[in-house]
């Protein structure tokens, strides 16, 4: 029976902090690197990792550095590695990122709940508005995600790390979310109307936490 990739990680994790100082550095830039490349297998990228760590630690207690072992350019070294990783099959891929999808809109959903909770108000949601900012979001994060992860790749083996591109990616996500609230602000209600009671929107919220949460528990299961 195949582990369960959170399992997978979990080890790895553990390993990790077997290692020396000199052989994590050069093991952790080499799993960013892998790491980064989102559309490869997600439980066979886990299972090469958890084999490397493997080899570094039976070195490691031969006296041996990572770079003894591995070389010294694991960039090389994790390019033929990812070459020859398999694909992640789309449906994972879709999946995935809806449940990132669904994990936005319900904290987005339940802050607002809160906020009518608190005011008393009820709200009208129009289906075709609320389709309108859920493609628009959809968008943003995959080109968020995208950027983020081209920005970490690049990075991975360099030096002199720095972490301005989690400021970038932050102030796209920031940009991008404020222009689609005002385009969403301004755009004409269309669509079929739906009448929310003040209890309305934060019970809408609750059900997508809980629904965020169980796609969460189902894929780390695979």
């Amino acid at each position: 029976m195949k582990k369960p990739i959170k399992t997978l990680i979990a080890e790895n994790n553990k390993k990790r902090k077997l290692l020396n100082e000199e052989n994590v550095t050069y093991y952790e830039n080499f799993l960013t690197y892998i790491r980064s490349h989102l559309f490869k297998d997600e439980r066979a990228t886990e299972e090469v990792l958890l084999e490397i760590v493997d080899h570094l630690l039976l070195a490691q207690e031969e006296g041996k550095s990572a770079e003894e072992v591995f070389g010294k350019n694991p960039k090389e070294l994790a390019d033929d590695v990812v070459e020859n990783l398999p694909t992640e099959p789309f449906r994972n891929i879709f999946v995935f990122g809806v449940e990132l999808m669904t994990t936005l809109l319900a904290s987005f959903t339940v802050v607002i709940g809160i906020m009518d909770i608190f005011m008393g108000q009820s709200k009208t949601i129009y289906a075709g508005n609320a389709l309108f900012i859920i493609g628009a979001f959809m968008a943003l994060l995959a080109l968020v995600i995208w950027i983020f992860m081209k920005m970490l790749k690049e990075d991975s083996f360099n030096p002199s790390k720095s972490k301005k591109f989690y400021v970038f990616t932050g102030l796209t996500f920031m940009i991008g979310s404020i222009a689609i609230a005002l385009l969403a602000n301004k755009m004409p209600a269309f669509g079929r109307a739906i009448e929310l009671g003040e209890y309305g929107m934060f019970g809408v919220g609750c059900v997508l936490v809980l629904i965020s949460f169980l796609m969460k528990k189902i894929r780390e299961q695979r």
